[in-house]
Order: C-alpha cells, then structure tokens, then sequence
C-alpha cells in the first residue's frame, strides 16, 4: 500500500501508487508542491458537495479540482 486507500485500484491515467509530494507530510501539511500529480486530477463532479473552487493548478489551461484536501494555488481562469 503506497499513498492511496484503494487496495488494487483499476484503471488507467489515474495518481494511485505515486507519491502525492506534499509539502511537509512528516509535520502533517498536506498541501501539494508545484509537480504533484495530484494537482489537476479530481473530478469536479463533487465540487457541488465541497463548493471549492477550483484554480488551474499546474498551468495547463484545464481547471480541474485537486485530488486531496487542499486547492493547490494557482492561475484563476
């Protein structure tokens, strides 16, 4: 079991078995650094239960939520 809670995930093009790099996991600050594959990699279908807004984190013009807890910062389009 590497960073995810899915015990043999499906699929392809997904982050599952990748590490996430977070800022600081050791001191629990889970925010993602600039690379992260999860930057970019949710499904804005559950926006509507979170209401966050989503920031183009890693520059590639496509505004997707983040996976995980915390909105990488980035570009608002």
């Amino acid at each position: 079991m590497g960073y995810n809670g899915v015990l043999n995930g499906a699929g392809t093009g997904n982050v599952l078995n990748k590490d996430p790099l977070f800022v600081n996991a050791a001191n629990h600050d889970f925010r993602l650094l600039p690379g992260s594959p999860a930057i970019d990699a949710g499904s804005n279908v559950f926006n509507s239960i979170t209401q966050n807004t989503p920031l183009d984190g890693d520059g590639d013009g496509s505004v997707l939520i983040d996976a995980g807890a915390y909105e990488a910062q980035g570009k608002r389009i």
